[in-house]
């Protein structure tokens, strides 16, 4: 597990006292689990996860306005959101880069945390700052995100490219001691009652 890099490689330690969120304007929000498609053989999906290299910025204006006039002010949560908007809005430069996917999201899509703030969690590292950096794009089909995911890698306006895969095993458990009957914290083999028996293991290992 990775610091930083792609989505299914991050770990995401807990953060604490966390600031008010940002008052958002609320829209109807598209079920993208409406949409999800899954090869049950490889796990592939329809579905891959981006994040913006920041670094890149020209080139991401020049992308989402066809131009580089993009509109103001600039920050980061701004260009992501601008980055969202043109997307959904067909904008041909930038869907054309970006394989023409169906639907666009972010990973994080309600109570994101305000501007001001993401410029302060970015400084301490906050975990909901770094989440709400990703963006979930959703194509036609399978075999169209395959093809997405392989153009993608090569575009330099995007610091982590990949698939939302759909049978990701995690090696680790929950930080209980009662999870497992055999951890070193645990010596007389007690387990959380329930856990078992309802495949709560299950649920925790697979995503």
């Amino acid at each position: 597990m990775l610091e930083k890099g792609p989505y299914e490689l991050r770990f995401f330690p807990r953060a604490q006292a966390l600031g008010p969120v940002q008052e958002i304007e609320r829209r109807t929000l598209v079920n993208h689990h409406k949409f999800l498609m899954s090869d049950t053989d490889t796990g592939d999906t329809n579905q891959i996860i981006i994040s913006l290299d920041y670094n890149q910025s020209q080139r991401i204006k020049e992308l989402i306005s066809g131009q580089g006039v993009v509109k103001s002010p600039v920050t980061r949560p701004a260009l992501e959101r601008q980055f969202v908007q043109a997307l959904e809005e067909k904008v041909q430069t930038l869907s054309k880069i970006m394989a023409f996917p169906k639907h666009v999201k972010f990973i994080f899509d309600s109570d994101r945390m305000s501007d001001e703030l993401r410029v302060q969690g970015e400084k301490g590292q906050l975990i909901q700052e770094r989440l709400e950096r990703y963006i979930l794009l959703t194509y036609e089909s399978i075999d169209a995100a395959r093809k997405a995911l392989v153009l993608l890698q090569t575009e330099k306006s995007l610091s982590s490219v990949g698939m939302n895969k759909s049978n990701m095993v995690f090696s680790f458990s929950p930080n209980d001691s009662y999870f497992l009957p055999t951890a070193v914290s645990n010596p007389k083999k007690k387990i959380s009652v329930g856990i078992t028996c309802n495949e709560f293991p299950r649920s925790v290992g697979y995503c």
